[in-house]
């Protein structure tokens, strides 16, 4: 196994992640502050047919915003049934559009990067 880096410890500290179940969606905060170590890793026990584990960065949401919050849903809610790949293209779709406000308000030191990883089980 590979070395981890400050790096790696860094983009784990503003992970989060969440659940989707057929027709509710569980948030898990998987900050690492209050952690002994980056190294911590949460336990997911079983993915059901239909379940869609989303797993972003605070670029795509930082979980400031409930009205971004139930938009990143809907987005989950509409593309539910479509590949985890095109589910990852329209949340970074949905996270770039929230940029192009930023931009025109004068807001570009708020925008971050973003990653979306998926796992999905049909």
């Amino acid at each position: 196994m590979g070395r981890r880096t400050e790096s790696d410890d860094r983009a784990a500290k503003h992970s989060t992640g969440s659940l989707s179940r057929r027709s509710e969606i569980e948030y898990c905060d998987n900050r690492l502050e209050d952690r002994a170590s980056a190294a911590d890793v949460g336990e997911i026990t079983l993915l059901s047919p239909g379940d869609i584990l989303l797993l972003y960065t605070d670029g795509v949401y930082d979980g400031s915003d409930a009205q971004d919050r139930g938009k990143l849903e809907d987005v989950v809610r509409e593309h539910c049934l479509l590949s985890a790949k095109d589910i990852c293209n329209a949340l970074l779709e949905f996270a770039v559009s929230k940029d192009g406000y930023l931009l025109r308000t004068g807001e570009e030191d708020k925008i971050d990067d973003k990653t979306v990883s998926i796992i999905k089980k049909d």
